[in-house]
């Protein structure tokens, strides 16, 4: 947090929320439930329109157009008799878009989001027809309809969500129907947030500001890009003030777990104003997309994913690796043959290949093929240079390193220097895909959760390039 406030600079910071804050903003729970059926029903009756317009084009792709075959004089109906499928179509489709939350996501889903849903309501939906129609009548008058319905659902929705989320996002860059938002800790996932909300207008949320105490004031570790710090409008006692001065729609608790007393009481001062709430998780800051949720008569249980490929898809990589170095090694043959020489012309007395210990998948060692791109006593020299290293932790770097000949400058540029390790995939001491393959003095120096990297098959161009 930045520098210690007052008793008056949190009045001050209270009637800077008063002048803030919208005009007329209710925290009323009916009216809040009022407001979201209206809305609802808008857009229910705009995706009513919307699929039968998507019927519609479908019926003429199908019976004017005559896509992908021709009509059969006796099936070719006019559009009305088609209209118990039509009206059956829109009906089910509307109930399954609902059911599936499609009316329902985040203020912040992005346009794949919404578009997963609603591909897999309009399927769900086009296969409920399809086998309705099948149980009432054993002869569909057209089955392709069916298909240019889901095609056309997916274009003019999709288009018209597409156009909606820009314009939603140009009214919030402006300040239009934006959700003011408190945070709750200033922890380092706190700090996160409050640095997304800032640096993202178009997501739709302004910061009104962050609650702490003063005594958790420190460093603040998260750069802000310019974007200045948020103000600090209380300690972590005043949350129903600030709610109640600043007008606030939803609240980010960012306390960690042992702080769990504070967070249900914040809990409930939003419940009591109505207002919006949600936790970040104190799970060792990690990414959601790093853990699976699951659930046991209703409790909430996290583990995280196996990362590790396994089983079919593992030798579906193993196939891909194998067929992809023996295609390199057959294009790249005149390579292979003409670099040993170059090298062997710049320094006689060296070896044409760099072999080095490495450690592979399930910390099995293997030798490490390269083209030599350094002088014969390069490993020697290094002690000389650790005091240069540029890099941090246990791996060395150096731009300008004195140890890479002529020819090797040249190798590293072009990456050609890596092309020996065709072979090291071909034995399956690596893969194509994946983390680098680190030295063993690399290893004994890694902590208990950088030792899961040696889960996964080594890569030639992994992370560590």
């Amino acid at each position: 947090m930045r520098g210690n406030q007052t008793t008056s600079d949190l009045a001050s910071a209270t009637a800077a929320l008063h002048r803030e804050a919208r005009p007329g903003a209710s925290y009323d729970a009916a009216r809040q439930r009022v407001t979201r059926w209206p809305l609802l029903i808008a857009r229910l009756l705009i995706d009513a329109g919307l699929l039968n317009l998507a019927f519609v084009f479908a019926y003429l792709a199908r019976y004017q157009l005559r896509l992908i075959r021709g009509v059969l004089p006796e099936s070719d109906l006019p559009l009305a008799a088609f209209l118990p499928i039509q009206i059956s179509l829109t009906l089910v489709t509307l109930a399954v878009f609902y059911f599936k939350g499609v009316y329902a996501q985040p203020r912040g889903a992005s346009w794949l989001d919404q578009m997963s849903r609603i591909a897999g309501g309009a399927l769900t939906s086009t296969a409920i027809l399809i086998l309705g129609s099948l149980l009432t009548s054993p002869v569909l008058n057209s089955r392709l309809i069916f298909l240019f319905f889901y095609a056309a659902t997916l274009v003019i929705v999709g288009t018209e969500r597409f156009v909606l989320k820009q314009l939603r996002m140009l009214l919030w860059r402006y300040g239009i129907n934006v959700r003011r938002v408190l945070v709750v800790g200033a922890s380092y996932a706190g700090q996160r947030i409050m640095k997304d909300l800032m640096e993202r207008p178009d997501l739709g949320y302004t910061l009104a500001g962050y609650v702490e105490d003063e005594h958790a004031d420190g460093a603040w570790t998260v750069p802000m890009n310019g974007h200045g710090y948020p103000p600090r409008l209380g300690q972590l006692a005043d949350v129903e003030q600030v709610i109640r001065a600043g007008q606030i729609d939803e609240v980010i608790v960012a306390l960690p777990a042992t702080a769990h007393p504070l967070i249900t009481q914040v809990i409930d001062r939003c419940r009591h104003y109505r207002v919006s709430f949600r936790l970040i998780p104190d799970l060792f800051e990690m990414r959601f997309n790093q853990v699976q949720i699951d659930a046991l008569n209703g409790i909430p249980l996290i583990g995280l994913k196996e990362v590790a490929l396994q089983g079919g898809n593992l030798w579906i990589k193993r196939t891909i690796d194998v067929a992809l170095a023996l295609l390199i090694i057959v294009v790249m043959s005149p390579v292979l043959f003409i670099v040993p020489i170059l090298i062997k012309l710049e320094r006689p007395h060296g070896p044409v290949f760099f072999a080095q210990d490495r450690v592979g998948r399930g910390g099995r060692r293997f030798l490490f093929y390269k083209f030599r791109s350094m002088r014969p006593d390069a490993e020697q020299l290094k002690g000389q240079l650790l005091a240069l290293n540029e890099a941090q932790g246990p791996i060395f770097k150096m731009k300008n390193d004195p140890r890479i000949t002529r020819v090797g400058r040249w190798l590293r540029r072009s990456s050609l220097d890596e092309l020996p390790q065709v072979f090291n995939i071909l034995r399956g001491d690596m893969s194509w895909v994946g983390p680098r393959p680190p030295v063993p003095s690399e290893v004994e120096q890694y902590t208990d959760w950088q030792r899961r990297r040696l889960r996964s098959r080594r890569a030639s161009r992994g992370c560590g390039r």
